[in-house]
């Protein structure tokens, strides 16, 4: 798992590599900019060659008052070009509030050497 910490107020740039094949988690805490966001809409986007999207209930889960997960499978990595960076980014809209970034950045798959767990 993969755990970072962001501010709202504040750009945030991510850069994150997955091997293909492979799935992961991305925990989010917000330390900045909401009191609680249970409830929120949250939207996460790669622009690779087969479109990766989450949302709350699909692959993203809010867990606590200021944290959620982002939830990678397999089939999100797999068949994927290799070694291209995408473009990724991550918005979430609070009850009430416009639209907000949370992160954003270069998203790269990567040749996994094996997937097989022995």
């Amino acid at each position: 798992m993969t755990t970072t910490t962001i501010d709202l107020s504040a750009d945030t740039i991510l850069n994150l590599t997955l091997r293909a094949g492979c799935g992961g988690t991305i925990r989010v805490t917000i330390t900045s900019g909401a009191t609680d966001i249970s409830g929120a809409a949250i939207h996460y986007y790669a622009n690779t060659n087969k479109t990766i999207s989450k949302t709350v209930g699909n692959g993203i889960t809010i867990t606590e008052a200021l944290v959620f997960e982002i939830a990678f499978t397999a089939e999100d990595t797999n068949e994927q070009n290799t070694t291209q960076k995408r473009q990724h980014e991550c918005r979430i809209q609070l009850s009430g509030e416009q639209p907000a970034m949370v992160f954003e950045g270069l998203l790269t798959i990567e040749e996994a050497l094996t997937t097989e767990m022995s």
